[in-house]
């Protein structure tokens, strides 16, 4: 009976480390997707950004 309960002792905590483990692989999954679209919104600002200070260097140097 004792083995029982020292087998079952052991699975439940093998279980709570597994589902400590998945936790922490959503949490990390979680950090890049956001990591990802701060990307995504970053390079779009810059390309706006470029695309602003082209056609104002443009402009410029037509007024010149």
């Amino acid at each position: 009976m004792q083995d029982l309960v020292s087998d079952a002792t052991e699975m439940l905590s093998e279980m709570e480390g597994a589902e400590a483990e998945i936790r922490l692989l959503r949490n990390l999954c979680n950090m890049l997707s956001q990591q990802k679209q701060q990307q995504k919104k970053k390079k779009k600002k810059d390309e706006k950004s470029g695309a602003v200070s082209r056609s104002a260097a443009a402009d410029s140097q037509e007024q010149q």
